[in-house]
């Protein structure tokens, strides 16, 4: 797609291999035999993918989410060789613009993208139904991405909501999509997965409150993932209603309010329809404490943490050893693990994936466990424990889930290939 001459060049020689075989080759954007940045155009998609460079080009990472940081390391780049950066911006937009039109990604209902800066018109050729909004936007929710990716609403609405789609649904998100976009409202259509199609379009299609959050709030992916939890399986008509219940569009306390009940556990009911029903049970119930879970067997299955002498004082920070530290930020292909830094992290991160891995503070100070978090494109989904030598003691996803036997083959593989390189 991209034919760059000049400071900036492209050739097919050297594309880079995709970590998927169903994948598009990335495409390398070079100032001499310098990588600078990647593209991986998908035509299936009508889109194009936006890498960074790494390792000479012999490591793509995809970062279509951040096309500002995709721009960032394009003009860090050009000041590094003593270049104009925005001689360069200016090549790669022109080259995007034409290659889109070739393509014919940009139509009358999209209008001309030629005013747009470099990051807004990568967002728009990286995430095909954000082409008709109006958002100056400079990082894309990772939760919105199944949606957004397209190529068309028909295709895309399908694929997300499944059985549920039909047309007035895709007449609402594509109209959703178009001017400026709620974020919130998406958010909550996308994660209540109990809600039929004409209740997801009542919710999409209400006007924004112009007195409150819901008009700019842009879920995180952690705060997404309560949502699906809180609001995922409860009946539709409750999903509404307590979405509906904040007179002032207060976000913050419609998610804290999620938060605690989640919290509560078995000690609360099913959720109520309003947030201020839920706000009077929780205080008659007193504040709640996360539950823990626990189960045996072998690493594919929970176990509880080894006992052992309680410390007088936890280390402000772990004191990880050599051998632990050998498989920090190890990454296979969209997964990598990571150490946690400290007693804080660790009970976090029981918090996120709704486990006993606080239990596990004391083991991991002491050198008997080493714990580490497993990521999903840079998202916590799981954890591993390894033994002294670096075996696997147990791993699993959110709740004690076993995780999809592909994560399982990645994690295992960066663990055999650190390990052969005699690290631990």
């Amino acid at each position: 797609m991209l034919k760059l001459e000049g400071e900036l060049s492209t050739s097919p020689q050297t594309s880079v291999p995709a970590e998927r075989p169903a994948e598009p080759d990335w495409q390398l954007i070079t100032n001499g035999d310098r990588p600078v940045v990647a593209v991986a155009v998908d035509k299936n998609e009508a889109r194009v993918r936006l890498g960074l460079a790494f390792f000479e080009g012999g490591r793509v990472v995809d970062v279509s989410i951040q096309p500002a940081a995709w721009v960032g390391r394009l003009r860090h780049s050009a000041s590094l060789a003593g270049a104009d950066p925005d001689l360069w911006e200016r090549d790669v937009q022109a080259e995007l613009l034409a290659g889109g039109r070739s393509e014919g990604w940009w139509t009358p209902a999209t209008g001309d993208p030629a005013h747009l800066d470099l990051v807004g018109l990568a967002a728009r050729s990286a995430w095909p139904l954000l082409r008709l909004c109006t958002d100056n936007v400079r990082e894309v929710p990772r939760w919105s991405t199944g949606l957004l990716r397209g190529p068309d609403p028909v295709s895309a609405v399908r694929r997300q909501f499944g059985t549920r789609a039909n047309r007035p649904l895709v007449r609402a998100i594509a109209q959703h999509l178009c001017g400026s976009i709620n974020w919130w409202a998406l958010a909550c259509v996308l994660a209540a997965h109990s809600l039929d199609a004409d209740r997801a379009v009542r919710l999409l299609s209400e006007p924004s409150r112009q007195d409150g959050e819901a008009t700019d709030h842009l879920c995180t992916i952690d705060e997404f993932r309560l949502l699906e939890r809180t609001l995922g399986s409860a009946s539709p008509s409750t999903v509404l209603r307590f979405l509906r219940s904040e007179p002032n569009g207060n976000i913050r306390r419609l998610l804290t309010a999620l938060d605690r009940w989640e919290r509560a556990g078995e000690r609360i009911g099913a959720l109520p329809p309003t947030v201020e029903e839920a706000e009077r049970q929780l205080l008659h119930l007193g504040e709640p404490r996360p539950t823990m879970q626990r189960a045996v067997g072998n690493w594919r299955t929970p176990l509880s943490a080894p006992k052992v002498i309680d410390l007088t004082e936890r280390p402000a920070e772990f004191a990880h050893p050599r051998r632990a530290r050998a498989f920090h930020r190890e990454r296979q292909g969209r997964i990598d693990l990571l150490l946690p830094v400290d007693p804080d992290h660790l009970v976090e991160w029981s918090r996120l994936l709704r486990n006993c891995l606080n239990d596990y503070v004391d083991t991991v100070s002491t050198g008997e466990s080493t714990i580490l978090g497993i990521r999903l494109d840079e998202q916590l989904v799981g954890a591993v424990e390894l033994d002294g030598r670096g075996s696997v003691r147990q791993m699993v996803g959110r709740a004690n889930r076993p995780l999809d036997e592909w994560i399982n083959h990645a994690v295992l593989a960066i663990i055999a290939r650190v390990r052969t390189r005699n690290l631990v």
